[in-house]
């Protein structure tokens, strides 16, 4: 869970709240300031992840590339076959209860190509104690015009009939986008987390927000502005969870490192024009600090620095 400097070190670390405002020099003197302006507190106590400990990843892409980069380390992960399916909290929310309720497979189908092997297997290893990650990745929405109602997935078969089951965008004519307000975003969280605790009451789950940025804006505000709106929704809502001091729940903040501070310093993180990929090297590093604090066995990696 979240540590306050007061826990940590009994005052304030002032390395950790001062902005870094002369040019970072090189790889290492990055590594240095992610240590201390970016993880600082938001490590747990001690790693508690060994090769051999059960991983569950949840959520939008970034989870998978995540489970990617740990599978390849030797780690015991599976991964939603669903993720390009999981990006917004009440699809999270959906998803994870209809895991707990042992919804059959046929009838989750409406909405995410899952058979019920991968679904059994995933809520088994939920069950039996798993580290669920789970990442965010948009809080703008769908909403039906007809009947006033929220989908889950923009691209669910049910949504795209009248398009022969082709996964594309929704009919604007029928489906509008609109932005989730913070208080049902942490409705949201809090249920997911519920969710994944009715079905195994021992898990540790870290929560993450995936940089990966809305792809585009089909409301009456400019996609930058629309995207920095849904990430910050998210951002203060996983804040406000994470002030709660749930016990065995944390935040991972891959965010910060790569939209934040890799971004102001580096510019460069992802692999196209679109940045709808993240550059395997920052991924790589990404994933090494999460080894770094919550796995017994770290790996040391250092930033694709320019």
């Amino acid at each position: 869970m979240l540590r306050s400097m007061l826990e940590k070190y009994g005052g304030f670390n002032l390395r950790s709240r001062i902005f870094p405002r002369p040019r970072v020099a090189n790889a290492l003197q990055f590594d240095q300031i992610v240590d201390t302006g970016v993880l600082d507190c938001y490590e747990p106590q001690k790693p508690f992840l060994s090769r051999t400990s059960p991983i569950v990843t949840i959520g939008s892409c970034f989870a998978r590339n995540v489970a990617l980069q740990l599978l390849d380390a030797g780690y015991n992960v599976y991964t939603a076959p669903v993720t390009d399916l999981l990006f917004t909290p009440p699809a999270l929310l959906r998803f994870t209860e209809a895991l707990r309720d042992s919804v059959p497979a046929t009838q989750m189908r409406e909405y995410w190509d899952i058979n019920q092997t991968d679904a059994d297997r995933m809520r088994t290893l939920i069950a039996e104690g798993a580290t669920v990650i789970v990442t965010f990745g948009l809080s703008t929405v769908w909403i039906d015009k007809k009947t006033g109602g929220m989908i889950p997935d923009p691209s669910s078969k049910s949504v795209n009939e009248h398009n022969k089951g082709i996964r594309t965008l929704p009919d604007p004519a029928r489906y509008e986008m609109r932005q989730m307000g913070v208080e049902a975003i942490v409705e949201a969280l809090q249920g997911i987390i519920k969710a994944i605790r009715e079905i195994g009451t021992n898990n540790k789950i870290v929560l993450t927000l995936s940089p990966i940025p809305l792809a585009l804006s089909a409301n009456d505000q400019p996609v930058f502005v629309a995207d920095c709106i849904s990430k910050s929704s998210l951002r203060v809502a996983l804040d406000e969870v994470m002030r709660h001091r749930i016990e065995d729940i944390y935040y991972f903040p891959s965010f910060e490192l790569l939209r934040w501070f890799a971004t102001m310093v580096t510019g460069i993180w992802y692999e196209d024009k679109l940045l709808s990929h993240i550059r395997h090297e920052w991924i790589r590093y990404t994933v090494s600090k999460f080894r770094q604090y919550y796995c017994t066995e770290p790996h040391v990696a250092l930033p694709p620095f320019p």
